[in-house]
């Protein structure tokens, strides 16, 4: 009878410091995600290239699940023709509804961003390389900052906050433009 309850006693603690093991990975992984994905912004910037045809990279990158992740200094485009940059965008992910398969971010903050449109590769490029990506995702809270749009010659200072969804058809709702 003895034998059983010491067995018993031994797989609880041994339940327990399982238990305890998993429970700090979990948090070691919300925190410092770099700690098991060892090269976070390279898997990042490897993604986004294989969607898009030009050139795009990221400064720096810093963050966790948590409180959300902070690219520094992104550009996308050749060195002669920058079609996109910004001095800092901050992402801030859903981590809820991201552990069962949906695309969703709480905010998203565009801090100094330059756009030019008119550099964008053709439309049967786009079309291509678009299915690459995720078709259904949500941006709650899209905030735009201090950035400019160069479209046809004109040049637009853009401030503002947009919702962005995409279910097979792409939703904006614009707020305080």
């Amino acid at each position: 009878m003895s034998n059983k309850i010491s067995i018993r006693k031994w797989v609880v603690k041994l339940l327990i410091l399982f238990l305890i093991i998993i429970s700090v990975a979990i948090f070691i992984l919300l925190f410092r995600p770099k700690y098991f994905i060892t090269d976070l912004e390279s898997i990042i910037e490897g993604n986004i290239s294989s969607i898009i045809s030009e050139e795009f990279s990221i400064g720096t990158f810093e963050g966790n699940f948590i409180e959300g992740f902070t690219l520094r200094n992104v550009r996308y485009g050749a060195i002669d023709n920058i079609i996109f940059s910004a001095r800092e965008i901050y992402v801030d992910p859903d981590l809820s509804l991201l552990l069962f398969g949906n695309v969703v971010i709480s905010e998203m903050r565009i801090h100094n961003s330059y756009f030019h449109y008119s550099l964008l590769p053709d439309e049967k490029t786009v079309s291509k390389s678009i299915h690459k990506y995720p078709t259904n995702f949500t941006i709650t809270s899209l905030n735009i900052i201090n950035s400019i749009i160069l479209y046809k010659e004109n040049i637009y200072y853009l401030d503002g906050r947009v919702e962005l969804s995409n279910n097979n058809k792409l939703h904006a709702q614009f707020n305080e433009f």
